[in-house]
């Protein structure tokens, strides 16, 4: 393959990557107050109370979002959602391997001033994945919805 060639493949796989992320919406940039609504499926009561405290505990540190109870008073949804996944052992070539189970954690971004909040559009999707700990897992989404945001933030200021 010819460098003009190749350099094109690049430029085209470069710019379907850019339009495949989506700027943060103004609505979620601007809010202050979130609802935080753990799930997790086939779990017990106690694990999804784990996971709406350290939820609520991380986003409580970032300082940016007022927790409130009820979604009708929030201006977004946090719906954070515990799921495990196999994937496969990491061990050194040669020996065998198997798949293990992998937390997962994927938050999803509503906005809110609506009791019907979870029939509108998703705002924002992100998922963590940690190879042992949930906790870890949520950090990751919740660490990737800061970023996006301060990058939007950022953005903003200097178109102004």
């Amino acid at each position: 393959m010819s460098v003009l060639k190749l350099a094109g493949v690049v430029v085209l796989l470069g710019s379907a990557v850019a339009a495949q992320k989506q700027p943060m919406p103004e609505v979620v940039v601007k809010a202050r107050t979130a609802h935080i609504l753990a799930e997790a499926p086939e779990k017990d009561e106690a694990h999804v109370k784990a996971l709406q405290t350290e939820c609520e505990e991380l986003v409580k540190k970032w300082g940016r979002f007022e927790i409130v109870s009820d979604p009708a008073e929030a201006d977004l949804v946090f719906q954070v959602r515990y799921g495990e996944q196999y994937v496969a052992d990491d061990r050194p070539m040669g020996l065998a391997t198997k798949p293990v189970l992998q937390p997962q954690v994927t938050l999803d971004v509503f906005a809110g001033r609506n009791a019907e909040w979870f029939q509108t559009p998703r705002l924002w999707q992100e998922s963590g994945a940690s190879r042992y700990r949930w906790q870890e897992a949520a950090k990751q989404a919740l660490q990737k919805l800061r970023k996006e945001i301060e990058r939007a933030e950022r953005a903003a200021a200097r178109k102004k």
